[in-house]
Protein backbone atom coordinates (compact mmCIF):
# COMPACT_ATOMS: atom_id res chain seq x y z
CA UNK A 1 0.00 0.00 0.00
CA UNK A 2 0.91 3.56 -0.81
CA UNK A 3 1.33 5.86 2.20
CA UNK A 4 2.27 9.23 1.89
CA UNK A 5 3.98 11.36 4.76
CA UNK A 6 3.53 15.14 5.21
CA UNK A 7 6.14 16.23 7.68
CA UNK A 8 5.78 20.15 9.26
CA UNK A 9 6.44 22.87 7.23
CA UNK A 10 7.93 21.05 4.46
CA UNK A 11 5.99 21.21 1.47
CA UNK A 12 7.58 17.60 0.13
CA UNK A 13 5.04 14.39 -0.06
CA UNK A 14 7.20 11.51 0.95
CA UNK A 15 6.21 8.31 -1.14
CA UNK A 16 6.07 5.25 0.26
CA UNK A 17 5.08 1.78 -0.94
CA UNK A 18 4.78 -2.00 1.00
CA UNK A 19 3.90 0.01 3.95
CA UNK A 20 1.16 -0.62 6.80
CA UNK A 21 -1.19 2.27 7.07
CA UNK A 22 -1.78 0.88 10.93
CA UNK A 23 1.71 -0.14 11.76
CA UNK A 24 3.20 2.96 10.18
CA UNK A 25 0.81 4.97 12.70
CA UNK A 26 1.89 3.03 15.30
CA UNK A 27 5.97 3.40 14.83
CA UNK A 28 5.43 6.86 14.56
CA UNK A 29 3.79 7.53 17.89
CA UNK A 30 7.15 6.69 19.41
CA UNK A 31 9.31 8.87 20.86
CA UNK A 32 12.49 8.32 19.70
CA UNK A 33 14.13 8.68 15.76
CA UNK A 34 12.22 6.39 13.30
CA UNK A 35 13.25 5.21 10.20
CA UNK A 36 11.28 4.61 6.92
CA UNK A 37 12.12 3.57 3.12
CA UNK A 38 10.99 6.35 0.69
CA UNK A 39 10.29 6.06 -3.07
CA UNK A 40 9.83 9.55 -3.97
CA UNK A 41 10.10 12.38 -4.59
CA UNK A 42 13.87 11.25 -3.41
CA UNK A 43 14.43 7.54 -3.20
CA UNK A 44 16.52 6.51 0.33
CA UNK A 45 15.72 6.24 4.19
CA UNK A 46 13.69 9.41 5.90
CA UNK A 47 15.16 9.41 9.35
CA UNK A 48 12.48 11.02 11.13
CA UNK A 49 11.81 12.77 14.80
CA UNK A 50 8.39 13.19 15.52
CA UNK A 51 8.35 15.42 18.38
CA UNK A 52 10.64 17.85 16.70
CA UNK A 53 8.35 17.67 13.59
CA UNK A 54 5.48 19.61 14.73
CA UNK A 55 3.14 17.82 12.54
CA UNK A 56 3.27 14.85 10.47
CA UNK A 57 0.31 13.80 8.14
CA UNK A 58 -0.46 10.14 6.86
CA UNK A 59 -2.64 10.05 3.67
CA UNK A 60 -3.66 6.65 2.84
CA UNK A 61 -4.46 5.84 -0.62
CA UNK A 62 -8.04 6.48 -2.33
CA UNK A 63 -10.97 3.97 -1.00
CA UNK A 64 -10.82 1.16 -3.29
CA UNK A 65 -7.27 1.15 -3.50
CA UNK A 66 -6.16 -1.30 -0.98
CA UNK A 67 -5.87 -5.26 -1.03
CA UNK A 68 -9.83 -5.48 -0.40
CA UNK A 69 -12.58 -4.37 -1.23
CA UNK A 70 -13.29 -2.98 2.38
CA UNK A 71 -10.04 -1.54 2.88
CA UNK A 72 -11.51 2.10 3.36
CA UNK A 73 -8.91 5.14 4.58
CA UNK A 74 -10.07 7.59 7.50
CA UNK A 75 -12.69 9.76 6.28
CA UNK A 76 -11.45 13.35 4.98
CA UNK A 77 -8.22 12.62 4.01
CA UNK A 78 -7.62 14.26 0.29
CA UNK A 79 -5.83 11.95 -2.06
CA UNK A 80 -2.25 13.75 -2.56
CA UNK A 81 -0.40 12.84 -5.92
CA UNK A 82 2.95 12.21 -5.82
CA UNK A 83 4.98 11.99 -8.87
CA UNK A 84 5.77 7.99 -9.91
CA UNK A 85 9.40 9.43 -11.22
CA UNK A 86 11.73 9.13 -7.85
CA UNK A 87 14.93 11.36 -8.55
CA UNK A 88 18.05 9.42 -7.63
CA UNK A 89 21.48 11.19 -7.27
CA UNK A 90 24.30 10.25 -9.15
CA UNK A 91 26.26 10.23 -6.29
CA UNK A 92 24.76 9.99 -2.14
CA UNK A 93 22.86 12.80 -1.11
CA UNK A 94 21.34 14.15 2.23
CA UNK A 95 18.28 15.96 2.01
CA UNK A 96 16.91 18.75 4.69
CA UNK A 97 13.98 19.68 5.48
CA UNK A 98 13.20 22.99 3.71
CA UNK A 99 10.40 25.47 2.26
CA UNK A 100 10.46 24.78 -1.05
CA UNK A 101 10.75 21.10 -1.01
CA UNK A 102 12.71 18.63 -2.78
CA UNK A 103 11.33 19.84 -6.06
CA UNK A 104 13.15 22.81 -5.49
CA UNK A 105 16.63 21.59 -3.67
CA UNK A 106 17.36 17.82 -4.29
CA UNK A 107 19.68 17.73 -1.25
CA UNK A 108 23.16 17.66 -0.56
CA UNK A 109 25.80 15.71 -2.33
CA UNK A 110 28.07 13.60 0.04
CA UNK A 111 31.19 12.68 -0.73
CA UNK A 112 31.26 9.37 -2.89
CA UNK A 113 33.02 6.93 -0.02
CA UNK A 114 30.22 8.28 3.10
CA UNK A 115 29.25 4.97 4.83
CA UNK A 116 25.35 5.82 4.56
CA UNK A 117 24.73 3.30 7.56
CA UNK A 118 27.06 4.68 9.53
CA UNK A 119 26.03 8.60 8.84
CA UNK A 120 22.26 7.01 9.39
CA UNK A 121 23.20 5.98 13.24
CA UNK A 122 25.17 9.30 14.15
CA UNK A 123 21.79 11.14 12.92
CA UNK A 124 19.95 9.21 14.87
CA UNK A 125 22.23 9.48 17.79
CA UNK A 126 22.30 13.25 17.62
CA UNK A 127 18.08 12.90 17.08
CA UNK A 128 18.45 11.52 20.19
CA UNK A 129 20.54 12.62 22.70
CA UNK A 130 20.18 16.25 20.83
CA UNK A 131 24.24 16.70 19.58
CA UNK A 132 25.39 18.21 16.88
CA UNK A 133 26.78 16.15 13.89
CA UNK A 134 28.85 17.61 11.37
CA UNK A 135 28.82 15.89 7.98
CA UNK A 136 31.48 16.64 4.77
CA UNK A 137 29.53 17.30 2.11
CA UNK A 138 31.07 15.84 -1.75
CA UNK A 139 33.00 18.17 -4.18
CA UNK A 140 32.01 18.24 -7.75
CA UNK A 141 31.61 20.65 -10.82
CA UNK A 142 28.45 22.86 -8.99
CA UNK A 143 29.51 22.40 -5.57
CA UNK A 144 32.85 23.39 -4.12
CA UNK A 145 32.33 20.83 -1.05
CA UNK A 146 32.17 21.87 2.53
CA UNK A 147 30.20 20.72 5.61
CA UNK A 148 26.69 20.78 6.47
CA UNK A 149 25.94 20.86 10.63
CA UNK A 150 23.09 19.21 11.83
CA UNK A 151 21.87 20.30 15.54
CA UNK A 152 20.25 16.94 16.94
CA UNK A 153 18.25 18.93 19.44
CA UNK A 154 16.33 20.64 16.72
CA UNK A 155 15.72 18.46 13.47
CA UNK A 156 12.67 17.07 12.17
CA UNK A 157 14.41 14.66 9.55
CA UNK A 158 16.39 14.01 6.85
CA UNK A 159 16.64 11.82 3.61
CA UNK A 160 19.76 9.68 2.54
CA UNK A 161 19.90 8.88 -0.72
CA UNK A 162 22.03 6.27 -1.79
CA UNK A 163 23.77 6.91 -5.56
CA UNK A 164 21.87 6.01 -8.43
CA UNK A 165 22.19 2.18 -8.73
CA UNK A 166 22.99 1.34 -5.02
CA UNK A 167 19.59 1.55 -3.52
Amino acid sequence: MEIILKIGADPTRWLTEGADFGEMAAELNQSGPVTVAVAGPLQGTLVLSVPRAGTVALVPPMPGEGSHPSDKPPPVQPHVPVSPQAQVPQGPALYLPTVTGAAQIPGYALPSNTDLGALQQGIITAMTDGSTLTIPLGMSVASPGGMVMLNGASLAFVVICPAAGQG
